[in-house]
């Protein structure tokens, strides 16, 4: 329930800043590969493919590894011990393979480590700091600031490490920059710049750093944090933890755990109002308009000056904004969670004895269903009228079309009024409609793994075993020809089957789909092609149902892409997935294949779109 990150210390969070060298780097404080992959080739040799999947570095290297938009990590060496280099896009060498490590150090820079000594290096490859030791160097040039870490070996702290913050505008390679920022304590990471996460494009960077310290006191050691400037100057000491605001601009502090928070804003001066007086600090609702606060178990919600929306009186475990100006309040009854809903305007709805089926954030901006805690039915309930549908179904499925219910052996769908738009009987599993086409599940009592080879088969529902067998359905609930042990959903009119362990397509009469070399279709098209399947044998067609490879092949490389709206709901809730949407894998128009003599290939597609 609380919004609390602590000790946000790793790097790899990523951070924007909204200055002209965080736009020309890209993203602060860690390299991305904007799309950059490295791949091996059967040979055993590694290449880098584009956004584009088009091979801009060939396989001719031991290893390769995108460490930033334009630089690559990569290697000739056989064996165990490597020495690494680094080259760019158009493969033009940086780095000389000469170091014993190479890694991303922030903002397109990279360090390199041989000889005892870690280099700090540009785009270009450019040395921009050196310093003895193993260190990690992490660039913030939007703050002009450097961050190094360095492993620190002595008898009492065998792996210290200890911090510094070195301005980038005063060092050279030959000159070590004054730290800015001292040690960091045992066993800690590096300093980390505060967040101040917004939900907007371009995030920005408060002008502090939270630096790990251990303090060792009668109790022990404690690890402790502190927040400085980027000058180094100690603003807040002693810090336990810290979260943040996403729009308030505000940083949260615990000098001590279970402590009041202090919030501040973003040059660290406290909001008297808020600061000091409440265990549980949170900014809610549209434009974190207000603050949930809390204080022994009792909670409350105040406007951004302090002002009262909610009294500080409602006991309970938890507290959240639910949408339309709703709070919803937890309170535990015997073992239980019962809610109470409380408004802006001081209404209050309690819902004893029902519990919510699943959660939602917009709890209060339409009807959600509920369940009975005690008869197991659910209904649907809305904060201002009360029950729209008493709680009298097996099961109430709430999805983005609609509500699916089940009844008894019957199944259909309603609206959030409670209005059934679609009844159909004999159907204990159903979906929602997915290119005109829903999925009705039926259970066959009495069923073995013999009758029906490859069907899901449940022992536990039923005193007896029954398994599943799934038709489609029209928008008029009209079942096609035939039922499945397993189904995909419907795209472009194809659907992908399964029936008696054989996998391929139908359309939508219910029918098998044949290639026009007598095969059968056993995968969805992509960019035109689609895998058919002849005597044991494999190659693509396209629409026309025409091979558009040379010959036929053992194995023909496939991936599976996501699909939304693909579960099939049913009214015990087991929700199982439709089979993915598997298609013919593509790179650069050619596709990966076994031949007959079960070596892998690379073959290009002639003639897909034809």
């Amino acid at each position: 329930m609380r919004f609390k990150f602590w000790c946000l210390l790793l790097s790899s969070v990523l951070w924007r800043l909204p200055v002209v060298q965080a736009q020309e780097c890209g993203l602060l404080g860690i390299n991305e590969s904007y799309g950059l992959r490295h791949k091996r080739d059967d040979n055993g040799k590694w290449g880098v493919l584009d956004e584009r999947n088009v091979l801009i570095i060939p396989f001719t290297y031991e290893f390769t590894n995108p460490m930033t938009p334009d630089l690559i990590k990569v290697t000739m060496s056989p064996g165990a011990v490597k020495m690494w280099g680094a080259i760019d896009r158009q493969g033009k060498q940086v780095l000389p393979m000469e170091y014993d490590e190479l890694e991303a150090a922030g903002c397109q820079h990279l360090q390199g480590r041989k000889d005892g000594i870690t280099y700090l290096f540009n785009a270009q490859g450019r040395v921009l700091y050196k310093e003895a030791g193993t260190l990690r160097f992490e660039m913030y040039p939007g703050l002009h600031r450097l961050v190094v870490s360095k492993l620190h070996l002595d008898p009492v702290h065998p792996s210290a490490i200890i911090s510094a913050v070195l301005d980038t505008r005063t060092f050279s390679p030959a000159v070590p920059a004054s730290t800015l920022v001292g040690e960091a304590g045992a066993n800690q990471l590096f300093a980390t710049v505060v967040p101040n996460l917004k939900q907007q494009p371009v995030r920005k960077l408060l002008p502090f750093f939270m630096v790990p310290y251990r303090n060792q006191s009668s109790n022990g050691v404690q690890p402790l944090h502190r927040i400085t400037d980027v000058q180094g100057h100690t603003l807040v000491d002693s810090v336990i933890g810290y979260s943040y605001a996403t729009t308030q601009s505000v940083v949260f502090i615990n000098r001590s755990l279970g402590s009041p928070e202090i919030v501040t804003d973003t040059l660290l001066r406290p909001i008297k109002w808020l600061s000091g007086k409440y265990a549980f600090v949170q900014p809610t609702g549209p434009g974190n308009r207000w603050w949930l606060v809390g204080s022994r178990e009792k909670f409350g919600v105040l406007d951004g000056t302090g002002k009262v929306v909610v009294p500080i009186k409602y006991k309970g475990e938890g507290f959240d904004y639910v949408g339309n100006n709703w709070f919803r309040l937890h309170t535990r009854n015997r073992g239980d969670t019962d809610f109470t809903f409380i408004s802006t305007a001081n209404r209050v709805v309690d819902l004893p004895g029902y519990y919510l089926e699943g959660s939602s954030s917009e709890l209060g901006a339409h009807p959600f269903v509920v369940k009975n805690r005690t008869t197991y039915k659910a209904g649907i309930f809305d904060l201002r009228e009360g029950f729209i549908v008493p709680a009298r179904y097996d099961a109430l499925v709430p999805t983005a079309d609609g509500v699916v219910f089940f009844q008894g052996d019957s199944a259909g769908y309603m609206d959030r009024r409670g209005r059934i738009t679609l009844l159909t009987s004999n159907c204990q599993s159903l979906s929602t409609f997915t290119n005109g086409y829903a999925v009705c599940g039926k259970l066959v009592p009495n069923a073995s793994r013999d009758q029906f080879p490859s069907a899901q088969i449940i022992y536990t529902t039923h005193a007896y075993p029954v398994a599943v067998q799934y038709a489609y359905m029209d928008a008029t609930g009209k079942l096609l020809t035939g039922y499945f042990d397993w189904v995909g959903p419907f795209k472009d009119g194809y659907a992908m089957v399964i029936k008696n362990n054989e996998t391929f397509m139908i359309n939508a009469k219910g029918h098998k789909v044949q290639a026009a070399n007598g095969g059968l279709l056993v995968s969805y098209f992509a960019a035109g092609v689609a895998v058919a399947k002849l005597n044991g044998t494999y190659t693509l067609v396209n629409k026309a149902g025409k091979p558009v490879l040379p010959g036929p092949y053992n194995a023909i490389t496939t991936e599976r892409i996501s699909q939304p709206n693909s579960t099939i709901f049913t009214k015990d809730h087991r929700g199982n997935h439709m089979l993915a949407l598997e298609v013919p894998k593509l790179e650069d128009g050619a596709v990966e294949v076994v031949t007959m003599n079960n070596q892998k290939q690379r073959v290009k597609l002639a003639g897909a779109n034809q």
